[in-house]
């Protein structure tokens, strides 16, 4: 074999092994913007009801808490009885995980003349009503978020992700391995 001959053919085999290296990233950033599409693609509205549902669960469960501190704190152990004594009463809307502070009741009597009277508890309100809202907001979001309805379900999502990411780590193992062997090969040459 003559010198330019094998000078040709490492040539050759050099510029495949860049070319293959090429369409490795090519298909690396493919996979990329496929990945970043996925990502970014408006979830379902299955997906967007369970958000909401969720919320509807946490504020139910948080209502329950502070109902039973509540009823804990004034009607178990001594004077309990005081606490439920004939003519007393509670508005269960206005009911707070705890009683104000000194500070809370002492601003409020300086702003104002009235008897401190705390805010409705949004929670008391999602604990009364959560099997009624949790029935609106199927309709509402299809309503009023159309779109969503062809949406990406997140275990569409997942799935594809955990698909993109084990095709993207071997194509870039692929990468690694290419551009060594590149690299190896533009050592040899210098040499």
């Amino acid at each position: 074999m003559t010198i330019s001959k094998a000078i040709t053919d490492f040539a050759g085999v050099f510029d495949a092994a860049r070319a293959e290296l090429y369409l490795v990233i090519e298909k690396i950033e493919g996979l990329e913007g496929e990945r970043g599409r996925v990502e970014r693609a408006q979830p379902h509205t299955d997906d967007i009801v369970a958000v909401f549902e969720r919320g509807l669960n946490a504020a139910a469960q948080g209502f329950e808490q502070q109902f039973r501190s509540r009823l804990e704190q004034e009607f178990v152990g001594e004077g309990s009885a005081e606490a439920a004594a004939k003519g007393k009463f509670a508005n269960i809307l206005r009911l707070q995980a705890d009683n104000p502070d000194s500070q809370t009741l002492r601003d409020h009597t300086m702003r104002s003349k009235g008897p401190y009277l705390p805010g409705l508890n949004i929670e008391v309100l999602t604990f009364l009503l959560k099997d009624r809202i949790a029935e609106e907001i199927p309709a509402l979001v299809e309503k009023l978020c159309p779109a969503a309805r062809k949406g990406m379900r997140a275990a569409d999502r997942a799935e594809a992700l955990t698909r993109i990411d084990g095709e993207l780590a071997q194509l870039r193992q692929e990468r690694s391995v290419l551009e060594a062997n590149l690299d190896a090969a533009r050592r040899a040459v210098r040499r």
